[in-house]
């Protein structure tokens, strides 16, 4: 069973401990007619700080304590049970964005993963289908956006996502940023795009400027990659299609459409009225 935490949670995923909770959660399925006291889950689990663990996952709602026996919360999605729904849905929207243009495929995207980030949620899964990612990194001079298959690619909000859940090992490609604050970044980043577009020649190599190139947005000799395009929305009709779907088998669709129509994460920034992407 595999733990699913969208980004609203990201500020307290480091409470989570991952390994431990997935594996509290076998244990827990497996109890569910006989709901364990702490006594057991101690007995069960003998290396592990079982106290501070509970309290934390009571208090993020993940685990519920009553008459001193702990029961789930978290909402579990099994892949037996939402196959037939996420394939036929893939299909009907399959058929339907096909003939668009990339530009109008790449707004319903982000419209879809606009509507998913209103509304973030964790659970559970034993599905391997990939999940649509939509990330944003907001910033008084810009905005970067982030849409992908994968929940660690190599985008900039996902590098900031990582640093902020414990999941830094994930980008050692990355080790010379540090421990770089994120606000202090975009603003020297926000810099580099505005001489990038006006006057690239005054621009000096750094850490931010290479990162630019590692994360996509420029070329091996800095050069700007492409514009992002319009990210209108889709009508609503078109929309309609993903309405009735959880939003887990919202983001197994959307996952498998994007594997299906593009390669890999795209990203896009956002600076005033101009707009620079990761590829066209």
């Amino acid at each position: 069973m595999k733990l699913i935490v969208e980004d609203h949670w990201q500020t307290d995923q480091k409470l989570i401990d991952r390994l431990f909770f997935e594996q509290l959660v076998n244990y827990l399925i497996n109890k569910a007619e006989q709901l364990p006291t702490l006594r057991d889950i101690k007995q069960a689990f003998p290396t592990v700080k079982v106290d501070r663990a509970m309290e934390n996952y009571i208090r993020l709602g993940l685990i519920a304590r009553s008459e001193r026996r702990y029961k789930l919360l978290v909402p579990i999605y099994l892949q037996a049970e939402t196959d037939d729904v996420i394939r036929s849905k893939f299909e009907q929207a399959k058929v339907m964005i096909a003939p668009w243009p990339k530009e109008k495929r790449r707004a319903w995207f982000f419209y879809q993963g606009q509507q998913l980030a209103t509304h973030p949620q964790l659970y559970l899964t034993d599905s391997n289908s990939p999940l649509f990612v939509f990330r944003e990194l907001i910033h008084e001079q810009l905005k970067v956006y982030e849409l992908s298959d994968e929940e660690y690619d190599k985008t900039m909000p996902a590098y900031f996502t990582a640093m902020r859940s414990g999941a830094e090992n994930r980008y050692e490609q990355f080790s010379y940023l540090g421990d770089v604050d994120p606000s202090y970044y975009l603003d020297q980043v926000a810099v580099l795009f505005e001489k990038l577009r006006t006057n690239p020649k005054r621009i000096r190599p750094s850490i931010f400027l290479k990162s630019l190139v590692d994360f996509g947005f420029l070329t091996e000799d800095c050069q700007l990659v492409a514009s992002s395009p319009s990210k209108t929305g889709a009508p609503s009709q078109e929309d309609e299609i993903l309405a009735d779907c959880s939003q887990f088998e919202q983001r197994s669709i959307l996952g498998q459409l994007w594997q299906f129509f593009e390669e890999g994460a795209y990203s896009i920034v956002e600076q005033g009225d101009y707009q620079y992407a990761t590829r066209l």
